[in-house]
């Protein structure tokens, strides 16, 4: 636990600036129900500039951490994940903190609002504490396209009960509708983001401040 540190931030003595050179990337994780009724990781997708990663099977989170902390990058990076305060970063969290790396976390009110992982400039970040709504209707209201032509997720989650979630083996169509949803999800955040920060650039802080964020999350979001 001492490579785990919680910063609780006084919001009044912050330095608003708002840093231009990072990466953004964007990922989702995806899940199954296991034979106990608890949600296990299956497929994690991660969409950068040029590339998008995938990572599939009951192992992907360890994968894609082992990938994440030996991976090159230039410009400190920011990971956006919608929900990730409530969902996806609890996965993330308790993995490297089963390996024993390094972890920053940013805390509000008992929420994770960022993420650093490791030696590498890497931070998780919620973009559900930005836009304070659903993806489908974040991407609707940004004019961003959002491909839900794929409802193969919801009833492969309700089927999945049905196995022994250890012995269960997925066939190539499986795994490719899985990730697929994965995929659709993270391209239309990617997106959002992209057009998000353009927004920010060219209009400043007052884009954040006339919407209904709040503001220890703008605060913790356009530091340098």
């Amino acid at each position: 636990m001492d490579k785990l540190s919680f910063d609780i931030s006084d919001v009044k003595s912050l330095k608003i600036t708002v840093n231009n050179k990072f990466n953004i990337w964007a990922m989702d994780i995806e899940t199954i129900t296991n034979a106990g009724g608890g949600l296990e990781p299956i497929a994690i997708v991660v969409k950068s500039k040029d590339e998008i990663y995938k990572f599939f099977g009951i192992n992907c989170v360890d994968n894609f951490t082992n990938w994440l902390t030996s991976y090159k990058t230039d410009l400190p990076t920011k990971v956006y994940v919608h929900n990730g305060s409530n969902f996806d970063f609890i996965f993330l969290l308790k993995n490297i903190l089963d390996k024993k790396e390094y972890c920053k976390v940013t805390n509000l009110r008992g929420k994770i609002i960022t993420l650093k992982i490791g030696s590498k400039d890497f931070t998780f970040c919620d973009s559900y504490r930005l836009f304070n709504a659903s993806l489908a209707n974040t991407c609707k209201s940004w004019g961003i396209e959002l491909s839900k032509d794929i409802p193969f997720h919801h009833k492969f989650q309700k089927q999945i009960n049905l196995y022994n979630y250890a012995g269960v083996n997925f066939d190539n169509n499986t795994q490719n509708e899985m990730v697929e949803y994965c995929t659709s999800d993270t391209i239309a955040l990617y997106e959002l983001m992209i057009k998000f920060q353009a927004d920010l650039r060219s209009k400043g802080l007052s884009l954040l401040f006339n919407s209904n964020i709040l503001i220890e999350t703008i605060l913790c979001y356009v530091q340098s």
